[in-house]
């Protein structure tokens, strides 16, 4: 029991390690790429960030999981359809609203 509780503990320290590596990325691009003139850019680039963070620890999250359960081997389809909207939509934010 403790074996599992140390390999949980080790997930959520790699997990919050994401998401502060992602606020203080996203923290960057405001800072240097986004419109330092106005405060709405600024905070549409810090809510960008916020909301990539949470869905790229949702992803860590249920890449684990998978992993944890080895015996099943096909996923249904509302989670890959929940994956792939995801993951458009940070590949969307993170190419087209955050490049200059």
């Amino acid at each position: 029991m403790n074996k599992k509780v140390n390999l949980w503990s080790q997930r959520e320290q790699f997990a919050y390690k994401i998401l502060l590596a992602t606020l203080v990325f996203s923290l960057f691009l405001s800072f240097f790429i986004g419109d330092k003139k106005s405060i709405e850019g600024f905070l549409s680039y810090i809510s960008l960030g916020f909301l990539n963070a949470s869905f790229i620890v949702f992803i860590i999250f249920k890449a684990m999981n998978l992993l944890q359960n080895k015996e099943t081997n096909l996923k249904p389809l509302l989670s890959i359809s929940v994956d792939v909207a995801m993951a458009a939509f940070l590949l969307y934010t993170f190419w087209f609203r955050l490049t200059p």
